[in-house]
């Protein structure tokens, strides 16, 4: 059946309740690997089957083809459409996003099986206005641990997160925590990197973390090259490969600020790389 479901992401604990007894979610592949016996910081009830209208919303948002963010009396909906115009998930949350409804449909072709709720995009748009309230950000990354410092390797499309990803898996002592995205957050100690459960091609999503040590914007190239880029610079390039909340200016303003002293505090380096071992030395020679 659906049952109440607890998954750790970024640290925040969040429990998926469902309305009915009957029935089972189709899990997102790794899923389970974030699942989290804390108490609950937010609360989600999960509605499997039918789904709230909202005539008067408003659309402030709208893909071409998959999802819309709309406002409808202080609240945010997330309307999730991949086929057609009738939604399979829709989410509807309160400003700060820590508790909210989302409502999700059932399989086609098996009776009593829903779409996991936090599936794609569902997911990462959910969690990235979560971040955007003040606790942190969603990057377009690859994330490593290796002897316990974390190393954000960002980069958009084809950029070669997964590639670099797949170089560091080779190797002992090393935790991979996603090839795609992953989450930063600012603590008392210092910036932190945390995996989800949204992997790329490489399928590779763990729910370790770590103090971010080393931040590495990707670029191709025909040689292996570190260039160390101002704050200025590396804020830019961060923010061209982050999920950006771009419907809300409060949450735009707490990310400039946000990357803005990540990028006075943490090393952010441009990083040109062969596709072999011979970039992992230079990277653990850096230190």
């Amino acid at each position: 059946m659906p049952e109440c479901y607890n998954l750790s992401l970024g640290g925040l604990s969040i429990s998926l309740i469902p309305d009915r007894d009957s029935g089972e979610y189709e899990y997102i592949k790794r899923a389970s690997d974030f699942l989290s016996l804390r108490s609950p910081e937010i609360t989600l009830q999960i509605h499997c089957g039918g789904f709230q209208e909202f005539r008067s919303a408003t659309v402030v948002f709208e893909t071409d083809v998959a999802w819309r963010m709309l406002q409808d009396d202080g609240r945010w909906i997330i309307n999730i459409y991949p086929n057609a115009q009738t939604p399979h998930l829709l989410g509807v949350f309160p400003g700060d996003f820590r508790s909210g409804d989302i409502y999700t449909s059932q399989n086609e072709n098996i009776p009593h099986r829903y779409i996991f709720p936090l599936v794609s995009p569902m997911g990462e748009l959910y969690l990235m206005n979560l971040l955007g309230t003040g606790l942190g950000m969603l990057i377009h990354a690859s994330g490593v641990i290796y002897q316990g410092k974390g190393y954000l390797f960002t980069g958009n499309a084809s950029a070669g997160k997964t590639t670099i990803a797949r170089l560091w898996q080779s190797l002992p002592d090393v935790r991979v925590i996603n090839d795609d995205k992953v989450i930063v957050r600012s603590e008392a100690a210092g910036f932190r990197i945390y995996g989800t459960p949204w992997h790329g091609v490489g399928g590779m999503a763990l729910s370790d973390s770590a103090p971010l040590t080393q931040v590495f914007i990707l670029k191709q190239a025909d040689q292996n090259y570190v260039s160390p880029l101002s704050s200025a610079q590396a804020t830019g390039g961060l923010l061209a490969r982050s999920f950006v909340p771009l419907w809300d200016s409060e949450k735009i303003a707490f990310i400039l600020g946000f990357l803005d002293k990540l990028c006075s505090t943490v090393p952010c380096q441009e990083l040109g790389f062969l596709p072999d071992s011979s970039i992992i030395d230079l990277i653990r020679n850096i230190g």
